[in-house]
């Protein structure tokens, strides 16, 4: 029986520098088959405008890549579970208008972090304020792309730190066929969940597929933790120079059940060269033989 053979999924977050397409072939040079990217920008609350010819431009760079998937970033990550904000009605309106600009450019996946809950409100009150936002938000956007919601550090106010209330999100929706999960290995780790062994490992799997289901995992973030494991606090760092154990990353990048899940490499990069060194260690902690399936030499 003949082996499967798979593309590696792997890339990181290119910035937006002139002009979508150009992370594109930017993210080429560097050996990446995925980018995350943000469509608009984090400090403009406002429409982003792209015209027919910008877009066909981007889908045609793309179409003639090795980039497998650009996923998008929503900017607008804090206030989900925060609806009396000024801007509430805003930013659904921007989301919906994203995500419909994503569907027209191709993009699959716009990952959201589902935010904070406001002083006063119980985590039941905001879970329910973040579904019902949403829900409004995917009511108004076209197309198919998806929402990912991704795990939070349980540090503050912040919400969705437990596989349950992702789980508990998804319930809730009124477009379940449009939304997945972004698994974040820092904000895991920052929250509680251990890697420190194999069985740790197999074990937090096992976990996120009773309460969640494997099958909604769409994209995970490959970070290290500058923090202590159930910190709450989410801050990224080089891979080996966090908390997390070298080991958790050579068992997800052989982990064959998220081979088919593209994998983006979120680290305080400072050059280009900073993700071209992380990008060849995970690819390093690849074994000989799956190396063979991924077609790497």
């Amino acid at each position: 029986m003949e082996t499967k053979k798979y593309s590696l999924l792997l890339g990181g977050h290119m910035p937006q520098l002139d002009g979508l397409e150009h992370a594109i072939t930017r993210a080429e040079a560097l050996g990446f088959t995925v980018i995350q990217l943000y469509i608009r920008s984090a400090q403009d609350w406002v429409k982003h405008e792209m015209t027919a010819e910008q877009i066909a431009t981007f889908r045609k760079t793309l179409k003639g890549s090795n980039i497998k998937y650009v996923i998008a970033l929503d900017p607008f990550i804090k206030h989900l579970g925060q609806p009396d904000l000024e801007r509430s009605n805003l930013m659904n309106e921007l989301m919906a208008d994203e995500l419909t600009l994503c569907d027209l450019l191709g993009i699959p996946y716009v990952i959201v972090h589902p935010g904070t809950c406001r002083p006063q409100r119980s985590t039941t009150a905001c879970i329910m304020d973040i579904s019902d936002n949403l829900n409004k938000i995917l009511s108004k956007a076209s197309g198919n792309t998806m929402i990912l919601l991704q795990n939070m550090a349980s540090g503050g106010k912040s919400i969705c730190y437990s596989f349950e209330h992702l789980a508990w999100l998804y319930r809730e929706s009124n477009y379940q066929q449009r939304l997945g999960i972004c698994f974040d290995l820092c904000s895991a780790f920052a929250s509680g969940y251990s890697l420190r062994t194999k069985d740790e490992y197999e074990q937090m799997w096992k976990e996120f597929d009773h309460v969640i289901g494997l099958n909604l995992l769409k994209a995970i973030h490959i970070n290290d933790c500058k923090e202590k494991q159930g910190s709450g606090i989410n801050e990224h760092a080089f891979i080996g120079r966090g908390f997390i154990p070298y080991e958790a990353y050579r068992w997800l990048m052989n982990d064959e059940r998220f081979f088919d899940i593209p994998k983006i490499i979120e680290i305080p990069a400072q050059t280009i060269n900073d993700y071209k060194e992380t990008l060849n260690i995970l690819v390093d902690f690849i074994t000989p033989s799956n190396k063979l399936r991924y077609g790497i030499k």
